[in-house]
């Protein structure tokens, strides 16, 4: 059986949706719920990205490369010496891209001021992916994803990229989404 994100996608705009309705009707300032609806639609596409299509039915495996591969850069190289150019492409290019906006958001949605709480930001979102798919394929008997340290890596890199990319962004822009998102 496969279920598809499609479902998960639509069910998680449309409550998006009746949140930031909700909150203009409750006089939120425009950019909390421009910040919360940005937010929530990237959030929500992430989660389809990394954990769908799921498939259920034990002893399933899509892949056959090893269930965790914890050395460092072992899948490009092995994909490198296969001639698959085409994939190792793509999905470093995925992998990077995947979390430029988180890197964009993170000083938008939180408080941050020391360097070290960025980096643990940088490496714990993308050890956090890849451990809930790693979860999800044991509680549903199903290896179909290859939990890999590259994506960490690529994933870190992402985000550092996605900060580089705020410290760029005009001053109008970064005013207007300051302040606590989170209070009224």
């Amino acid at each position: 059986m496969i279920i598809s994100g499609t479902p998960f996608l639509l069910t998680g705009f449309f409550t998006l949706v009746i949140v930031c309705v909700f909150l203009f009707f409750r006089k939120y300032p425009l950019n909390k719920i421009l910040l919360w609806g940005i937010s929530g639609i990237y959030f929500l596409v992430l989660i389809v990205c990394i954990w769908f299509p799921i498939y259920i039915q034990p002893g399933f495996r899509m892949f056959h490369a090893p269930f965790i591969q914890p050395i460092p850069f072992c899948t490009i190289a092995k994909d490198l010496s296969s001639g698959n150019i085409s994939d190792i492409g793509r999905d470093i290019c995925a992998n990077i891209l995947m979390t430029v906006p988180y890197g964009m958001m993170i000083p938008f949605l939180s408080r941050l001021k020391k360097r070290w709480q960025y980096v643990f930001h940088m490496l714990a979102f993308p050890t956090a992916i890849e451990l809930s798919q790693f979860l999800l394929c044991i509680a549903l008997d199903s290896h179909y994803r290859t939990v890999d340290i590259d994506d960490v890596i690529l994933n870190a890199l992402g985000i550092f990229i996605g900060y580089i990319l705020y410290r760029y962004l005009p001053k109008r822009i970064k005013d207007f989404f300051k302040g606590d998102v989170f209070s009224g």
